[in-house]
């Protein structure tokens, strides 16, 4: 669902005369060539302005894959993904398409080993890119070598998707970073990353302006350059004293220095974060921006960052940094041990400390999600005090692995209630569930592993097979442990083909004497 802030733009379109106003979640690179075309036309150089709407997104993106450093596996499908993933982009008022073009490419996609990390958070980037007023337009740089293995398909196809989003004038949401090259750094969480409908917009509306300046070329219409200019104030918070659940309301002043209709959104980076979504600002205009903050979750030093997309051709994307110093109500202790399910029932046990300055009485306690009880009782030791939780839950038909969810009301006005999560786990665990290769070259090897675990009850692997001919099986160890490791090897010149089958794996557990796993895959 679209917010006002883009209905208001469309009701601002420019009229003749006047420059279009661009949308916020632009990125640099699309507002600073729509300026450059704005200043030639103040000029009434309508031939160097029509030069360069070459440069604005095309409806129909050319791409190039320079396959070179690419492993095998991966190019098997990613040429016939682009166009897919471009379909992702479509909303109401814009179509696009992909096809390839090695000689004229709007984007190329290259590839290597490793890019050097962030130099200001030294994280690992999965993706570097350059804008060009040349071909190509863009030229993307991604890594080969992740932090946590080897570049997949979904996580190239997530990059590809980015690259797209960047060619079309869209700022990254996620984690963009105007450095000396611009940097993508590695996603915390592995999913899917589809366009949300606010990129969605802001594509459509950069193409928009795109169509609109062309028509002021066409009609040979001068216009004064748009120029708004965001200022902040202030652009960093400090908050000390705050004690655990407290709601802490702040704001901070969004000033037009500019000479045109500034637009902005506002994004935090957590959910705890609740502000307005942004407004348009008129020249010389403010706003004050009201959010607050809820910091029953957290204890310590926290810090929140709130992103800010404008229409800003300097400033496109600005941070207000907010730090919180919060003293802890409570701790909790031994809340993610695994808990193992026996046949009388899985038991854990959790300590809630408290903050003898900010005392607290539990009312009651119990399970939310599974069958069971919930006791508590007055603890102390060595000067601390607080409660003991005993969690039981009841034996009964549960998945191999479950969050006991437990809620705990209190006397605290500010924190009420305090939930937690006890992990249970029943028998012996494989992880994955699945041995996924996903699609493999023939012409190299690839690798899968499985791990086997049991906490707090050691046991062994006395062998190892499979049903598919020609898989490598090489277990960790065959000592006695509460975790075990099954690497399960494709060797190079495999048959072509799915791989459908099973690891089974013997242990000396009496009640689960063989282990059962699934193995998929396609060799190509």
């Amino acid at each position: 669902m679209l917010t006002l802030i883009p209905a208001l733009i469309l009701l601002h379109q420019a009229s003749m005369g006047e420059a279009p106003m661009v949308a916020p979640g632009a990125n640099r690179a699309f507002q600073e060539i729509v300026l450059q075309i704005e200043e030639l036309l103040e000029k009434k150089d309508f031939e160097g302005a029509e030069k360069l709407t070459k440069w604005l997104p095309n409806q129909e993106i050319k791409f190039k894959i320079d396959e070179t450093n690419l492993p095998p596996s991966l190019k098997l499908s990613i040429k016939e993904q682009v166009p897919k993933l471009t379909r992702e982009w479509l909303i109401n008022g814009l179509e696009l398409t992909a096809k390839e073009d090695a000689a004229n490419p709007d984007i190329i996609i290259r590839f290597q080993d490793t890019l050097p990390p962030d130099p200001d958070t030294k994280q690992k980037v999965g993706m570097a890119y350059f804008f060009n007023e040349s071909t190509p337009r863009l030229e993307a740089i991604i890594a080969t070598k992740r932090s946590n293995g080897p570049l997949n398909k979904l996580t190239l196809e997530n990059e590809v998707q980015r690259a797209i989003g960047l060619y079309l004038g869209v700022e990254n949401e996620a984690n963009a970073r105007d450095l000396s090259g611009m940097r993508v750094q590695e996603p915390n969480s592995p999913g899917q990353y589809k366009p949300s409908n606010q990129e969605r917009f802001t594509a459509m509306s950069n193409y928009a302006v795109g169509q609109k300046l062309i028509e002021l070329i066409k009609n040979r219409v001068s216009v004064t350059p748009a120029r708004p200019e965001i200022y902040i104030d202030p652009p960093s918070l400090d908050f000390e004293g705050v004690a655990q659940g407290d709601r802490i309301q702040f704001s901070y002043l969004v000033t037009n220095r500019g000479n045109a209709p500034l637009s902005f959104t506002v994004k935090p980076d957590c959910g705890c974060v609740i502000t307005s979504t942004g407004e348009v600002v008129k020249p010389g205009g403010s706003t004050l921006v009201k959010a607050s903050f809820d910091s029953s979750l957290y204890s310590g030093r926290v810090r929140k960052q709130i992103a800010i997309f404008s229409n800003d051709p300097v400033q496109n994307l600005k941070t207000v940094t907010v730090s919180f110093m919060i003293e802890p109500v409570y701790t909790l202790l031994n809340e993610r041990k695994v808990r193992l399910m026996t046949e009388s029932g899985a038991d854990g046990e959790v300590t809630v400390v408290v903050n003898p300055k900010k005392k607290f009485k539990i009312d009651s306690a119990f399970l939310t999600s599974l069958d069971g009880f919930v006791g508590f009782a007055e603890w102390k030791e060595n000067g601390q005090i607080g409660y003991k939780l005993r969690v039981h839950v009841n034996p009964g038909a549960l998945p191999p692995f479950v969050y006991a969810n437990v809620v705990i009301h209190t006397d605290n006005v500010k924190l009420p209630e305090i939930s937690l999560a006890i992990p249970i786990q029943t028998g012996i665990l494989a992880q994955p569930a699945v041995a996924t290769f996903g699609e493999v070259s023939n012409q190299e090897s690839a690798q899968a592993r499985v791990v086997l675990s049991r906490p707090g009850k050691p046991f062994k692997i006395l062998s190892c097979d499979t049903d598919v001919a020609g898989l490598h099986l090489q277990s960790s160890d065959k000592k006695v442990s509460e975790s075990h490791t099954v690497t399960l090897e494709i060797p190079k010149g495999f048959a072509k083909g799915a791989i459908i089958g099973s690891l089974l794996v013997k242990t000396n557990d009496p009640k689960q004497p063989t282990i059962v796993v699934p193995i998929s895959g396609e060799v190509r």
